[in-house]
C-alpha cells in the first residue's frame, strides 16, 4: 500500500514540474512576444532594437536555459508582416494567459 501511494505521488510531482516547465516556457515566449510588440509600436523596428533584444536572448539568465532565437526572429517576421495585428494578437495572448 505504501508502495503505490509513493509512486502515486512519484507521478504526481513529475506531472506538476511538466506542467510548470511547459508553462513557464509559455512565459518566456509571452515575454519576448511583449517586446517585440513594444518595440514595433511605433511602427518602425530599429536595427539597434532588433540587436538588443537578441542581445537580451542570449544572454540573460533568464533566457538562457532555452534558445529562443528561432521564436524572436519568427516573431519579428510576424511584426514587420502586420504591426498593429501583431500588437493586438500580443495583448489577447496576456489577457488569455494565465500570469
Amino acid at each position: 500500500m505504501k508502495g503505490k501511494i509513493k509512486a502515486m505521488i512519484a507521478i504526481t510531482i513529475n506531472q506538476l514540474v511538466f506542467k510548470t516547465l511547459i508553462m513557464e516556457q509559455e512565459y518566456k515566449k509571452t515575454l519576448l512576444k511583449t517586446a517585440v510588440a513594444s518595440i514595433i509600436s511605433d511602427g518602425h523596428i530599429d536595427e539597434r532594437e532588433i540587436d538588443a533584444l537578441k542581445e537580451i536572448e542570449k544572454k540573460s539568465p533568464y533566457f538562457s536555459e532555452q534558445d529562443l532565437s528561432q521564436e524572436l526572429e519568427s516573431l519579428l517576421n510576424k511584426a514587420n508582416e502586420n504591426c498593429n495585428l501583431f500588437i493586438n494578437d500580443t495583448i489577447e495572448d496576456i489577457r488569455r494567459s494565465k500570469l
